[in-house]
């Protein structure tokens, strides 16, 4: 076998580096090797490793050891499958996992034995473990959001046959109360009507809050793409609910990409300016081509809105006090949730159609089809 010092560039390496001759005798360890096996050189150099380790007796070993020896190919053995051919500890004295890879050697004078090469892997097990943990603990969470998410289908679900059946029982009741009230309002006694007419106006606010609650549903719950719908037909189905109401529009033509909740965003800006103005309320719509978009305003000669408070109109449940009659402040965020689903914004500025301080004109635009 080579002398000593033709191993001596392996002194230093991270791995550790064994040579045996044919009769299995240790003739070289470097330092990684013998600080690892707690063996000092001394005592395993010159001496079989079949004495140093007899467990390397056991065919399971002995028999590949021997192939390796006699010129077959290299063979490999894993700590985490095998003892380890050389016991190595770390300082807590737990046992190191390693790769030792075994390879036949021939030595300048001809001479036959094995090299093994010791890899130490603790701490990429360690790592590898400690992912394998993250990965499952993902995994878990995972499949607990999964579960948790199809809990909240399963209640949002429920809660909507819940709400399906209470906004169409209190429809029903609504209009027998409108039935009632309004044989009440016809029955000649001064004060009978006047509560009856009260009964009306309390059932009416009572079916718009269901059909402003109804209308924040659809928006939810509308997630199909936009399509090319009539402006014009969106404008007129809205000014149809409001009859008798001085309303401009001259029609336009223009088709946008919307869907069949349009109307809604005309029906709610103007019910909102006959609300706070009164039945005589003037009210314009106008639409302009700018290009890729139409501009849209809507403007009224109403009491109109001071400029501080203009940015909160359009929040959820958001009344501006002393501008007029109750109101529960759902219309205009029903408004605001739609045109942003279009792509636009809704902006507030003066009117001008009002006079002085009166008035108030509603902004958007929406894109072509």
């Amino acid at each position: 076998m080579p002398p000593y010092g033709s191993f001596r560039i392996t002194e230093n390496f991270p791995i550790g580096i064994c040579l045996i001759d044919h009769n299995f005798v240790v003739v070289y360890r470097n330092k990684i090797l013998e600080k690892w096996s707690g063996n000092t050189n001394s005592e395993i150099i010159g001496r079989s490793i079949l004495e140093c380790y007899p467990h390397l007796k056991d065919a399971l070993y002995l028999e590949r050891i021997k192939s390796v020896l006699n010129g077959g190919p290299p063979d490999i053995f894993s700590s985490q499958l095998h003892e380890p051919l050389i016991p190595s500890y770390l300082p807590d004295g737990k046992k190191r996992t390693q790769t030792f890879t075994l390879m036949p050697y021939t030595g300048e004078d001809k001479t036959s034995g094995a090299l093994i090469i010791v890899e130490d892997v603790t701490e990429l097990r360690k790592e590898v473990e400690a992912y394998r943990r993250m990965k499952d603990k993902a995994i878990n969470a995972l499949n607990e959001r999964i579960e948790a998410e199809k809990e909240v289908l399963r209640a949002n679900e429920e809660a909507n046959l819940y709400l399906d059946i209470l906004l169409h029982d209190i429809n029903n009741l609504n209009t027998i109360i409108l039935g009632y009230s309004g044989l009440l309002e016809e029955s000649g006694d001064k004060s009978t009507e006047d509560f009856a007419s009260r009964i009306s106006l309390a059932a009416k606010r009572s079916a718009g809050i269901i059909e402003s609650v109804s209308g924040i549903r659809k928006i939810r719950e509308n997630n199909s793409e936009l399509i090319p719908v009539s402006l014009d037909k969106a404008i007129k189905d809205a000014i149809g609910h409001f009859k008798g109401s001085a309303i401009e529009y001259t029609g336009s033509g223009y088709r946008v990409m919307a869907d069949e909740l349009l109307p809604d965003v005309f029906l709610n800006i103007i019910g909102n300016s006959i609300k706070y103005g009164d039945d005589f309320v003037k009210i314009k719509i106008i639409a302009g081509d700018s290009g890729e978009c139409i501009d849209i305003k809507i403007e009224d000669d109403g009491p109109g809105i001071p400029g501080n408070k203009r940015d909160e109109i359009f929040d959820r449940f958001s009344r501006i006090k002393d501008t007029g009659p109750e109101g529960k402040g759902l219309g205009l965020y029903i408004v605001k949730n739609l045109v942003q689903r279009y792509g636009s914004d809704i902006s507030v500025t003066d009117s001008d159609i009002g006079e002085g301080d009166s008035g108030i004109a509603f902004t958007f635009r929406l894109n072509k089809a």
